[in-house]
């Protein structure tokens, strides 16, 4: 893009006064292979319209979520989380419309079957050429390990606190017997 926008001005410069510049052409479609990394990704990536309506999903999303794929798309977004989880996620969106972004949703997902799962999600707000907001890819990973091994490590921490207080009072109960000897008859 640069290096076109760098190639027009120089372009131009050289350009004799009575040579009229080409149309501009109208703008390119996407490259195939940007559509093929998308579908390759191992994290969901999704794109909606302002409406909030789902318009594009990848194969990960599709697994995460348990639909197909004409199941997803027409949809709206916020049908994909639990209903307590949707006044979170309409709040990322409307951030992500004023600020152009929005980083480390952690909420839930609700899959076709009704099984939740936690998930970490992004959104990046993408302009028309006009700079106005068109639409709103997101990205989302399933943290449910995740998740549970924090429990676990949460757990194990409270009992390991638990053993060391539990040895501590020991500790002090010996010292304190050392320091005055009982003795009964």
């Amino acid at each position: 893009m640069i290096l076109r926008k760098r190639w027009k001005r120089e372009a131009k410069e050289i350009r004799p006064a009575e040579v009229k510049p080409a149309e501009e052409k109208p703008a390119e479609k996407p490259h195939p292979a940007a559509a093929a990394v998308i579908e390759a990704m191992p994290i969901g990536v999704g794109a909606i319209d302002l409406g909030g309506r789902m318009v594009q999903v990848n194969e990960a999303a599709l697994k995460m979520f348990g639909y197909e794929k004409d199941e997803m798309i027409g949809r709206l977004c916020t049908e994909f989380v639990p209903e307590e989880d949707v006044p979170r996620a309409l709040e990322a969106v409307k951030e992500c419309i004023e600020k152009g972004h929005y980083r480390g949703f952690e909420g839930t997902g609700a899959t076709k079957d009704g099984r939740k799962f936690s998930l970490l999600g992004d959104a990046t707000l993408l302009k028309d050429p006009e700079g106005n907001p068109s639409s709103i890819i997101t990205t989302f990973r399933d943290i449910t390990e995740l998740k549970r091994a924090e429990e676990r490590v949460a757990a194990l921490k409270r009992a390991a606190e638990g053993k060391i207080n539990d040895f501590i009072s020991a500790q002090k109960y010996l010292l304190e017997s050392i320091r005055k000897p009982r003795f009964f008859l």
